[in-house]
């Protein structure tokens, strides 16, 4: 918080109050979109079961059974990408310290200054061209995607991809510079 204050005072209690209700805010409206579309589509719940007492008598209950929650998760980034809480994302600050000092040429001959802040569509997470039927919740989508060679980690929830902007990132998916394209290092990574 000190870094984005920049010298000026705050109230840090209240800005973790504020973090914490964003959080929980987001958290809640994901969890509900999830439940409604588990109620409509109630042939998929017990497959989520038989996923889970496979998982849990396999496993226990150890952060490494998340992975294998494949299903749950595919339901979970379907129902995400057809009510996201937003539907661009926010890059701010744009740069790391080392292009900050040069710049950056963004995709399409955009040039922005250090310290901009700009929003990039997720349009494409509703591009028949990228997934087919962007309109009908299918809760297997992304474990088809997922069994896809190349995929198997760009498929998960928590992957961000060009074609998937799910979750916020702000910037800490450019910060570094890395580019989730390619993987390749750039000064930063937009995608159009």
């Amino acid at each position: 918080m000190e870094e984005c204050a920049k010298g000026r005072s705050y109230p840090p209690a209240e800005a973790q109050m504020a973090f914490s209700l964003v959080a929980i805010h987001t958290t809640s409206d994901m969890l509900t979109q999830v439940f409604l579309d588990l109620c409509a589509h109630e042939d998929v719940i017990q497959a989520l079961r038989e996923e889970i007492v496979a998982v849990i008598q396999d496993e226990g209950w150890k952060k490494t059974a998340l992975y294998k929650l494949k299903l749950m998760d595919s339901v979970l980034k379907e129902s995400q990408g057809l009510k996201p809480i937003k539907i661009g994302e926010e890059f701010y600050p744009l740069f790391n310290e080392t292009s900050r000092a040069r710049g950056c040429q963004i995709v399409r001959w955009h040039t922005h200054s250090k310290g901009s802040s700009i929003l990039v569509s997720s349009h494409k997470m509703w591009d028949p061209a990228v997934y087919p039927n962007p309109e009908t919740f299918d809760p297997y989508r992304f474990l088809r995607l997922r069994e896809t060679p190349g995929h198997e980690t760009s498929a998960q929830l928590v992957s961000p991809s060009p074609e998937y902007l799910g979750l916020a990132m702000g910037s800490t998916l450019v910060q570094d510079g890395s580019s989730l394209s390619t993987g390749s290092r750039s000064p930063c990574a937009i995608f159009y």
